[in-house]
Protein backbone atom coordinates (compact mmCIF):
# COMPACT_ATOMS: atom_id res chain seq x y z
CA UNK A 1 0.00 0.00 0.00
CA UNK A 2 1.66 3.36 -1.11
CA UNK A 3 1.84 6.39 1.56
CA UNK A 4 -0.81 8.83 -0.13
CA UNK A 5 -3.32 5.46 0.31
CA UNK A 6 -2.48 5.01 3.54
CA UNK A 7 -2.95 8.41 4.15
CA UNK A 8 -6.01 8.71 2.45
CA UNK A 9 -7.64 6.23 4.04
CA UNK A 10 -6.25 7.73 7.45
CA UNK A 11 -8.33 10.88 6.54
CA UNK A 12 -11.76 9.01 5.82
CA UNK A 13 -11.80 7.21 9.00
CA UNK A 14 -10.92 11.00 11.34
CA UNK A 15 -13.53 12.37 9.09
CA UNK A 16 -16.09 9.24 9.93
CA UNK A 17 -15.28 9.65 13.38
CA UNK A 18 -15.98 13.21 13.44
CA UNK A 19 -18.89 12.86 11.41
CA UNK A 20 -20.23 10.37 13.96
CA UNK A 21 -21.73 13.33 16.83
CA UNK A 22 -23.65 15.47 14.02
CA UNK A 23 -25.50 12.21 13.63
CA UNK A 24 -26.25 11.65 17.45
CA UNK A 25 -29.92 13.24 18.43
CA UNK A 26 -31.40 14.78 21.96
CA UNK A 27 -29.30 14.95 24.92
CA UNK A 28 -26.92 12.63 23.62
CA UNK A 29 -25.66 15.21 21.31
CA UNK A 30 -25.04 17.98 23.78
CA UNK A 31 -21.65 19.89 23.09
CA UNK A 32 -19.80 21.92 25.06
CA UNK A 33 -17.88 24.78 23.07
CA UNK A 34 -14.91 27.09 23.20
CA UNK A 35 -15.84 31.13 23.69
CA UNK A 36 -13.17 32.14 21.12
CA UNK A 37 -12.37 31.14 17.74
CA UNK A 38 -10.01 28.87 16.52
CA UNK A 39 -7.89 29.91 12.89
CA UNK A 40 -6.10 27.59 10.15
CA UNK A 41 -4.95 29.52 6.99
CA UNK A 42 -4.45 26.05 4.31
CA UNK A 43 -1.67 25.69 1.31
CA UNK A 44 -2.50 27.06 -1.97
CA UNK A 45 -5.04 25.00 -4.60
CA UNK A 46 -5.89 24.52 -8.02
CA UNK A 47 -9.44 25.10 -6.87
CA UNK A 48 -11.71 26.98 -4.27
CA UNK A 49 -12.96 23.80 -2.63
CA UNK A 50 -9.35 21.76 -2.22
CA UNK A 51 -8.01 25.72 -0.19
CA UNK A 52 -11.33 25.57 1.81
CA UNK A 53 -10.77 21.50 2.67
CA UNK A 54 -7.24 22.48 2.77
CA UNK A 55 -8.12 25.83 5.38
CA UNK A 56 -10.45 22.99 7.63
CA UNK A 57 -7.70 20.82 7.91
CA UNK A 58 -5.49 23.61 9.41
CA UNK A 59 -7.91 24.72 11.58
CA UNK A 60 -7.83 20.98 12.94
CA UNK A 61 -4.55 20.75 13.32
CA UNK A 62 -4.51 23.69 15.40
CA UNK A 63 -7.46 23.09 17.64
CA UNK A 64 -5.77 19.55 18.21
CA UNK A 65 -2.58 21.23 19.10
CA UNK A 66 -4.24 23.77 21.32
CA UNK A 67 -6.52 21.40 23.24
CA UNK A 68 -6.77 17.77 22.15
CA UNK A 69 -8.32 15.69 19.47
CA UNK A 70 -11.81 15.69 21.15
CA UNK A 71 -12.37 19.61 20.07
CA UNK A 72 -11.33 19.34 16.60
CA UNK A 73 -15.01 18.32 14.66
CA UNK A 74 -15.52 21.13 11.85
CA UNK A 75 -18.35 19.68 11.61
CA UNK A 76 -19.97 20.19 14.99
CA UNK A 77 -17.68 23.42 15.54
CA UNK A 78 -19.88 26.60 16.16
CA UNK A 79 -19.90 29.56 13.49
CA UNK A 80 -17.67 28.42 11.62
CA UNK A 81 -16.79 30.07 8.13
CA UNK A 82 -13.89 31.67 5.89
CA UNK A 83 -12.57 34.95 6.86
CA UNK A 84 -11.59 35.01 3.37
CA UNK A 85 -10.46 32.95 0.07
CA UNK A 86 -8.26 34.62 -2.28
CA UNK A 87 -7.17 33.49 -6.06
CA UNK A 88 -3.89 34.44 -6.71
CA UNK A 89 -3.62 36.55 -9.94
CA UNK A 90 -0.02 35.03 -11.22
CA UNK A 91 -0.65 31.61 -10.96
CA UNK A 92 -4.36 30.83 -10.31
CA UNK A 93 -4.17 29.18 -7.35
CA UNK A 94 -6.67 29.53 -4.13
CA UNK A 95 -5.73 30.01 -0.44
CA UNK A 96 -8.38 30.33 2.36
CA UNK A 97 -8.78 31.04 5.93
CA UNK A 98 -11.02 28.90 7.76
CA UNK A 99 -12.79 30.06 11.27
CA UNK A 100 -14.26 28.37 14.10
CA UNK A 101 -15.29 27.79 17.66
CA UNK A 102 -14.10 24.48 18.78
CA UNK A 103 -16.18 22.12 20.17
CA UNK A 104 -16.70 18.73 21.64
CA UNK A 105 -19.55 16.31 21.45
CA UNK A 106 -19.98 16.18 25.22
Amino acid sequence: MTRSLVKHFAVVAIVALFAMPALMTGEAAAKTCKGYYNAGVGKLSITRTGARLSARNAWRKKVINRHGLKWASWTIAKNKHYDWCHRNHRNGKWRCKARARACKPF
